[in-house]
Formats: structure tokens, C-alpha cells, sequence
């Protein structure tokens, strides 16, 4: 993936694509506080959980973001989620 999250992140305006994992978040892995605002996550690929997004015990935000083409072998196309997620107008 491109990014390992266990702080306090925020990404704004941003694109985050076509990006691998072998296990958890084809783009992003997270396990601390996240927020995404106005972004586009897409064409990311992971093996197992969260094409997109892998959110193990952490705090996830997403507001007007895209989502699209993300791919996990097992769950998760797009957010694989085992914490706090909340999405608005995404």
C-alpha cells in the first residue's frame, strides 16, 4: 500500500491510485485516526482485506470522496473495516 497509518492523518484533495498490498489496504492501512475529504481513491488492489482502505481498530472519516475499480481478493472491495467508519456524501 502507499500509505501506514497509526497517528493522526488527514488527506485532503488528493488521489490516491493503483496501488498493492499483500495483506490489508491496497492504498491505505490504518489503525489510528483518518480523515479524507474531496479525494479519489481508485485501481488499487490488495490480496486479502481492503481494496482501498483497511481499518484495523482505528477511526476513519470519509466526506466527498470517490471510490472506484478498488479489489481484494478476500473482503473489502473498497474498505475493509474493523474499527470506527463513518462516510457522508461519498
Amino acid at each position: 500500500g502507499a500509505i501506514y497509518n497509526t497517528g493522526d492523518l488527514t488527506i485532503y484533495n488528493s488521489s490516491i491510485n493503483n496501488n498493492h498490498a499483500q495483506e490489508y489496504g491496497g492504498a491505505i492501512y490504518n489503525s489510528g485516526v483518518l480523515t479524507i475529504d474531496n479525494s479519489i481513491l481508485s485501481n488499487n488492489i490488495v490480496t486479502f482485506w481492503g481494496g482501498a482502505i483497511s481499518n484495523f481498530y482505528g477511526n476513519v472519516t470519509i466526506t466527498n470522496c470517490t471510490l472506484n475499480n478498488n479489489n481484494a481478493g478476500d473482503s473489502g472491495g473498497a474498505i475493509w473495516n474493523s474499527g470506527t467508519l463513518t462516510i457522508t456524501d461519498s
